[in-house]
């Protein structure tokens, strides 16, 4: 690649700059952490630029990245169970602790709900998934790249909100949910560092990549994926193998939410 980026905002280099004059990020002086992909790490074909870590939770890290097709910013989801997965610094490959039974069975469910997940993308206000893949022992999803403030941000710098307020912010994100709901999309991971306000004032519910496919026509409502737990925010049958999950899982995450604000 001729083109050098910040790794913190995918800002095109006119020189070698060890600071970005845009978002202060200080290349080459990334926090070490050697389970993550390096930023400069190219993907899928060299399609792909790995930026900085925007995110981790149990079961996945999400990454700033950029599709160098088609000149944008992305957010890169990648299939990492902790606790189960490893790599060392020298490699991009995952190195797995269980089985490869285990690693098969994991990968195929996170790429099945991905594709369960594109069948929200003409639902205004959630972040639309543009593709996904198998690579490095593991797998990834892109999806677009909204920038903003999290609802969790805009209360640590504001305060508390008046309740019409907060229901009036948080209106079009749960007329979304009900959507993605009638879809057959449990999101299975709100909480107020899910949900962004861009610089256009739209709402965003962010991070899909958690989200569980569920027909709730045959009542298929058990959770048999990857466990998704965030204290104060998850109900009950999250902490359950195998419990019952549906419409009223992201209802209870909701509510949690607004109680937040």
């Amino acid at each position: 690649m001729s083109q050098q980026f910040c790794y913190g905002c995918m800002r095109v280099l006119q020189s070698p700059e060890s600071v970005c004059p845009v978002c202060g990020y200080r290349h080459g002086q990334e926090p070490f952490k050697e389970y993550v992909l390096p930023p400069g790490t190219l993907l899928h074909g060299e399609r792909y630029l790995v930026g900085k870590v925007l995110g981790q939770g149990g079961f996945g890290i999400t990454y700033l990245g950029y599709d160098c097709t088609l000149e944008r910013k992305v957010a890169i989801k990648e299939f990492f169970p902790m606790g189960v997965a490893t790599r060392t610094r020298a490699s991009t490959t995952l190195l797995w602790q269980g089985s490869d039974q285990e690693l098969e069975k994991g990968k195929r469910s996170f790429l099945k709900e991905a594709r369960k997940m594109a069948k929200a993308e003409e639902i205004p206000g959630i972040v639309r998934v543009r593709e996904f893949f198998a690579e490095n022992n593991t797998a990834y999803i892109i999806m677009g790249f909204i920038e903003g403030d999290t609802l969790k941000s805009l209360i640590l710098q504001g305060g508390p909100m008046e309740q019409e307020t907060c229901l009036a912010l948080l209106m079009p994100v749960m007329q979304a949910l009900e959507k993605a709901h009638q879809t057959g999309l449990i999101h299975r991971d709100i909480s107020p560092d899910n949900i962004m306000v861009d610089h256009y004032g739209q709402r965003w519910l962010l991070d899909m990549g958690a989200a569980k496919d569920t027909d709730l026509a045959a009542g298929e409502q058990s959770q048999t994926s990857q466990a998704v737990i965030k204290r104060g925010y998850s109900p009950p049958e999250q902490y359950i193998d195998r419990s019952k999950i549906g419409p009223w899982t992201d209802v209870y995450a909701m509510c949690a939410t607004i109680c937040y604000c």
